[in-house]
């Protein structure tokens, strides 16, 4: 059950991070990289950290969406690491949460 937790709580904070990216910006779902300079490129990093789970799980249902005969382990590869990345975000956050002492009795 506690693995579930996890896993439910990096995928919703990825999917915050990329729409409340998307609001910022203006676009429709597009975070992308800025090369332009050092600490661009870091924040880029570092945000797409974030947001990659929802993005790889939307990709995933992009393939799933389009005509034609697509590889179904390409989905499913897209799924499966969206998960484990939900997972790994999700351990973060709730250690974040926990040492900030918003969240109590896990």
């Amino acid at each position: 059950m506690l693995f579930i937790f996890v896993v439910v709580t990096g995928f919703v904070t990825a999917a915050i991070m990329t729409n409340l990216v998307s609001v910022l910006v203006g676009g429709k779902g597009n975070v992308s990289l800025s090369f332009s300079t050092f600490v661009t490129t870091l924040f880029s990093m570092l945000l797409l950290m974030v947001c990659g789970p929802y993005l790889v799980a939307g990709n995933g249902i992009a393939i799933l969406k389009t005509p034609g005969d697509r590889p179904s382990t390409l989905m499913t590869m897209c799924f499966c690491m969206s998960l484990v990345w939900s997972f790994c975000l999700g351990l973060l956050t709730v250690q974040a949460l926990l040492s900030m002492g918003w969240l109590s009795g896990i």
